[in-house]
């Protein structure tokens, strides 16, 4: 299992308790632009992160969650 999705999994389980740890596990596993071209170089973007519908996805929860989180 990749690193996101344990960190997925674990925001699943704890999202409902609240905790300081899901924002910093959604903060350095979720991009906005995720699997998106990169408009500078024309070439596909290369990162760890993955895209908040597929983090959202793993965790069992809603996109919009994580989109919160995300945002703050």
């Amino acid at each position: 299992m990749t690193d996101w999705k344990q960190d997925a999994q674990f925001v699943g389980a704890f999202i409902r308790g609240g905790s300081w740890e899901i924002g910093l596990r959604i903060a350095r596993n979720v991009t906005v632009d995720a699997g998106n071209p990169n408009r500078k170089t024309g070439g596909a973007v290369t990162s760890h992160r993955v895209s908040l519908t597929d983090f959202a996805k793993e965790a069992g929860i809603d996109k919009n969650t994580v989109a919160r989180y995300l945002s703050t």
